[in-house]
């Protein structure tokens, strides 16, 4: 129902609407495609594809972390009055992005999807998405509340999205990055969950599938358990604090 309310409100008259949804991260599709693909010419076979199983989970994530973030300010009024666990603002926000993500996703996968074999692994999408959407919800969390006590956080956060989107492997393979810098990667934890996606629809394997499964939701179970931690020891603070 909040989640309904905050799609209702945030496209409350404007000329396209809904459509406003799809049309950002379509746009980042669409531009990065020329310039990786056209001008710079990544070395991957079906690029387009490859592009949308890192970029869209990527967008997914970061515009979630970028509008929750606030969110416990922008409902202090609500927080105070009403008994709901603060949380679940935090959480119809992301499912908000959610929404946008799969409009998008589906657009452009299938746009870009070449033989049925990439199409059968669509079967394997709620699996990938899962640690992913439980990861972020986590991350999203923890971040919300450190805005109440630190104001800086969102503009850090924003500076740390920027500098993430370009060691992340999400517009090259991993493959190009120099030994001497591997541990960027392995390091990431975000590389780790776009991992089920290219092995699901990108490149289907099924043996590394289920590696980065598990992988993904090893780190996922640990971000949450974080999350559950840190939010319980400042409740109390966080409303008084609002």
């Amino acid at each position: 129902m909040l989640t309904h309310s905050l799609l209702k409100a945030r496209y409350r008259r404007t000329l396209a609407g809904f459509a406003w949804v799809t049309l950002n991260p379509i746009i980042r599709f669409a531009a990065q495609i020329v310039v990786f693909h056209y001008i710079l010419r990544v070395p991957t076979e079906n690029y387009a594809l490859y592009l949308v199983t890192g970029l869209l989970p990527w967008h997914f994530f970061s515009q979630s972390l970028e509008m929750c973030t606030p969110q416990l300010i922008d409902y202090s009024r609500w927080i105070r009055s009403l008994p709901a666990h603060p949380s679940v603002y935090i959480i119809a926000q992301v499912f908000d992005c959610l929404v946008g993500f799969s409009a998008a996703f589906f657009l452009l996968f299938f746009l870009t999807a070449t033989n049925a074999d990439v199409v059968e692994g669509l079967v394997l999408l709620p699996l990938a998405l899962l640690p992913l959407l439980v990861f972020t919800i986590s991350w999203c969390w923890i971040f919300s509340v450190l805005q109440v006590f630190f104001r800086d956080t969102r503009f850090i956060l924003s500076l740390g999205l920027q500098v993430g989107f370009f060691i992340t492997p999400i517009f090259y393979p991993a493959h190009l990055v120099p030994a001497e810098l591997s541990w960027l990667v392995t390091l990431n934890p975000v590389h780790h969950f776009l991992e089920p996606f290219r092995h699901a629809l990108f490149q289907p394997d099924m043996a590394k599938f289920k590696t980065s499964m598990l992988i993904a939701s090893g780190l996922a179970l640990v971000s949450a358990a974080i999350a559950i931690r840190y939010g319980e020891s400042k409740r109390d603070e966080i409303v008084r604090s609002l």
